[in-house]
């Protein structure tokens, strides 16, 4: 895969499953990452042109993250090597293993992200 990195592509996936688009408080919760964590992901997905922030008219203290046309872009060019990806990482590992895995990484993330704010 090109241009983004893993943890970049696992934020942009997780923009896919919102009906609209997601403020910065949702994206976090959904990807159990911290404010913090997921704020600076963004920020690298829209210096690389992925993602923008707009204002949310119904709220104007929230941000609302909006994917942009180089995801499809990027989407076509590396599709092959995504489900090649996934298959490969996930091949032979059960479902219930797969969700105790993403429910401890994602502890593992939260405690991090305690850490680095304390630094």
């Amino acid at each position: 895969m090109e241009e983004i990195t893993s943890k970049q592509w696992f934020v942009l996936g997780a923009l896919e499953y919102f009906d609209s688009s997601p403020t910065l408080k949702e994206l976090s919760s959904q990807l159990g990452y911290s404010h913090q964590n997921t704020k600076q992901l963004l920020n690298k997905l829209e210096e690389k042109g992925y993602v923008r922030f707009e204002e949310d008219p119904a709220d104007k203290r929230s941000i609302r993250i909006y994917g942009t046309n180089k995801i499809k872009e990027w989407e076509q060019r590396n599709t092959k090597n995504a489900q090649m990806f996934i298959e490969t990482l996930f091949d032979g590992i059960s479902n219930e293993n797969i969700e105790i895995v993403s429910d401890v990484l994602n502890e593992f993330y939260k405690r991090l992200d305690k850490i680095y704010e304390k630094i």
